[in-house]
């Protein structure tokens, strides 16, 4: 099984120049798109997790571009070294078919997290925009820092 299984370059504008709308908007963002990913995609959830990489804050409003990794969980890393284990992982949970359609499975976590994070921040209502959905490649080795995420990075 993959490390990454896919990519996600996404982007949250939030409208207005209140930092505090934004890094509420930003954390929102995180939460819901985590919970939404395992509502959608338990078998998924049980092996992978979305790992936030802030790639920069641009200000025109406030503007965050995100680097969404799906990698595979430490635990299960571990767990799927044997190829036995892996290959009975893979077979039940059905994942096959799942990252043939990743794409799809991608796209769809997106709409109600943008929904919620409008509802929930009605005065300044966030816009989120997912630039591309792709396998990885060279550009997604980041340092091994573990996916700490803090404001002060941005």
């Amino acid at each position: 099984m993959a490390p990454i299984l896919a990519v996600i370059e996404a982007e949250l504008h939030v409208p207005g120049d209140d930092w505090g709308d934004a890094v509420v908007a930003s954390g929102g963002f995180r939460y819901l798109l985590a919970r939404e990913f395992r509502r959608q995609q338990p078998a998924l959830a049980l092996l992978y997790d979305l790992e936030f990489v802030a790639l920069g804050v641009r200000r025109g409003s406030v503007i965050f571009d995100w680097k969404i990794l799906v990698r595979l969980k430490r635990r299960a890393a571990s767990a799927l070294a044997e190829p036995a284990t892996a290959v009975a992982l893979a077979s039940v949970l059905a994942l096959p078919g799942a990252v043939n359609e990743s794409i799809t499975l991608w796209e769809r976590l997106f709409p109600p997290v943008q929904q919620q994070l409008e509802a929930d921040l009605p005065h300044t209502p966030p816009v989120l925009t997912v630039i591309a959905i792709r396998a990885p490649d060279g550009r997604d080795v980041f340092s091994a820092r573990g996916g700490e995420f803090d404001l002060g990075d941005a």
